[in-house]
C-alpha cells in the first residue's frame, strides 16, 4: 500500500507544476509542455511517505525549494490539501542525489574499514 502512496505523491507533485504552468499559460498543451519540462528539470529519483514526511530525493533541490521557498511552501500547501483524506504528513524533506550518493560511499568505506579490523583481530599477538 505504501507503494501506491509514494504514486500518488509523485502524481500530485506532477499535477501542481501543472496548475502552476496552467496559471501562467492559458492553453493546456503549452502548459503541459511547461509542467513536464519543470518536473523534468528537477530530476526527482524517488518520492516517498514514511514517518509523517514526504521525502523526495532530487538533483536540483534549489529549483524545487524556489526563490525564498516559495515553490516547496507552495507544494507542501497543495499536497496537504490534496491528499488531505490519504495521508497526514508534517513537512517534505529534499535530499540532493548528489549528497545521497556520497553518503553510500561513505558507507562503503566504513564497511571495508570493519573487515580490516575484523580480520586485524584475527591475527595473533605477533601481528601474523
Amino acid at each position: 500500500m505504501n507503494e501506491d502512496i509514494d504514486k500518488r505523491i509523485a502524481s500530485e507533485i506532477g499535477y501542481f507544476f501543472l496548475e502552476e504552468a496552467n496559471k501562467k499559460e492559458p492553453d493546456m498543451v503549452k502548459a503541459v509542455t511547461i509542467a513536464t519540462k519543470a518536473v523534468r528539470d528537477l530530476g526527482i529519483h524517488r518520492v516517498e511517505y514514511k514517518n509523517n514526511f514526504i521525502e523526495i530525493v532530487t538533483e536540483r533541490p534549489g529549483l524545487l525549494i524556489g526563490v525564498k521557498g516559495s515553490t516547496i511552501d507552495a507544494l507542501t500547501k497543495f499536497l496537504k490539501e490534496d491528499l488531505v483524506n490519504i495521508i497526514n504528513f508534517q513537512s517534505i524533506k529534499i535530499i540532493e542525489e548528489r549528497v545521497l550518493n556520497s553518503l553510500y560511499s561513505f558507507e562503503y568505506v566504513l564497511g571495508l574499514e570493519e573487515d580490516y579490523i575484523e580480520e586485524y583481530d584475527t591475527c595473533d599477538d605477533k601481528g601474523e
